[in-house]
């Protein structure tokens, strides 16, 4: 699936719980706050398989997911930025410090961490 596809999917899916509110300005996605957790990293490469480590295909997406955002005037916060590994703890500390951060307290915030998972049963697939 393309990103533009997967990023307008996951508007919809945003959209239609209520979770963004689209106004009309030039800037639709302005007073909202995504933050991205490219899962894995450093010594934690998640799945991995020949020329593949989960946590590289992470980095990538993430990285394209954000640009697609920032089009649209969203701000964007990161759990990590480079190849490092991170506790679960300190992911949920960053973003419970983001949300006590006054400079955003009228942002509504979105939460995105991206894993892929690998199966060695061919009959699993989808999303989970």
């Amino acid at each position: 699936m393309g990103t533009k596809k997967s990023l307008a999917i996951l508007l919809l899916f945003l959209l239609n719980f209520g979770l963004v509110e689209v106004s009309v300005s030039k800037s639709p996605l302005e007073n909202i706050i995504v933050i991205i957790d490219p899962g894995h990293g450093g010594i934690d490469s998640g799945s991995s398989g020949v020329d593949y480590k989960e946590k590289n295909y992470n980095a990538t997406i993430t990285k394209l997911l954000a640009d697609e955002f920032l089009k649209y005037g969203t701000h964007i916060e990161w759990t990590r930025t480079s190849d490092i590994f991170m506790d679960p703890n300190e992911r949920w500390k960053k973003t419970k410090n983001l949300n006590a951060n006054p400079q955003f307290k009228n942002y509504k915030k979105i939460f995105i961490s991206l894993h892929y998972d690998a199966y060695s049963d061919s009959g699993v697939w989808g999303p989970q």
